[in-house]
């Protein structure tokens, strides 16, 4: 499981959803992270770092993968401090219905 640290509105139900859904991987629509990568995928992955091919997104095709629709929110991206901020008045996830995984 990949799970990008500034997208604090990701939960454990996300992931979970994720990790059952995986075949060789699972992602969300248009991006390869957050998303979780069976063993399966490790002969791909390795081969296309040996030959400097780094996006992740391009090795997609080439496994099983599967595209499992996550609500967009929990995905905000967050670098600020400020950002979080202007996401949550109380400076708290559960005001937007997701939980801050630790």
């Amino acid at each position: 499981m990949f799970l990008p640290v500034d997208v604090p509105y990701a939960t454990p139900e996300l992931v979970r959803e994720l990790g059952e859904a995986c075949r060789d991987a699972a992602v969300s629509p248009g991006t390869p992270l957050p998303g979780a990568y069976s063993r399966s995928a490790l002969p791909v992955l390795e081969r296309r770092l040996a030959a400097g091919e780094l996006k992740l997104r391009d090795m997609l095709p080439e496994l099983d993968t599967i595209t499992v629709e996550i609500d967009r929110r929990l995905l905000v991206n967050v670098n600020e401090p400020e950002e979080l901020a202007a996401l949550s008045p109380a400076g708290s996830a559960g005001e937007r219905g997701g939980t801050m995984l630790a």
